[in-house]
């Protein structure tokens, strides 16, 4: 394939967010303390034996918490949807966050069980104890700014 057939097959960009959906402290703390077990373990020439049991531990562990969080697969919009959607969020004292955020989750969510405006504004309500101020700015900040403006960074660097 040349360069020129990659440039063409481009796709929009994409990004994950992962959303925490349940409280995650306990097997937060189970993780660490495998985590510090299984090392431990490691380090000791005379504990090679415990090695399996403490490493099938420890992915489980990690697998619990890893349950608490999922991710959500947002594609970037044509530019003259995405400046619609912002003008339609735009009045005299600039962009509405509050009610843009919603509307951009909604057309931008790749599951199309997602694309619903009303429930990301029900789910994005700052009056709903459910999203965090922290979990609406980085999903803003995600959408808004990493998926439609910022330049991707090289993944490849010089060598």
């Amino acid at each position: 394939m040349t360069l020129r057939d990659q440039l063409a097959a481009k796709r929009r960009r994409h990004v994950t967010v992962t959303v925490q959906v349940s409280d995650h402290t306990d097997d937060a703390q189970r993780a660490a303390a495998a985590r510090v077990l299984l090392l431990a373990a490691q380090a000791d020439p005379a504990r090679i034996g415990e090695l399996p049991d403490l490493e099938r531990a420890e992915a489980d562990a990690a697998a619990a918490l890893a349950a608490h969080f999922v991710p959500v697969q947002f594609a970037q919009l044509a530019d003259e949807d995405f400046e619609a959607l912002v003008a339609a969020h735009t009045g005299n004292d600039g962009i509405d966050q509050t009610t843009l955020l919603p509307a951009l989750a909604a057309a931008c969510a790749v599951d199309e069980d997602l694309r619903d405006e009303e429930w990301w504004a029900e789910q994005l309500d700052p009056r709903s104890p459910v999203w965090g101020p922290g979990e609406r700015d980085q999903l803003y900040y995600r959408l808004y700014t990493e998926l439609h403006y910022l330049v991707p960074a090289e993944a490849v660097g010089k060598g």
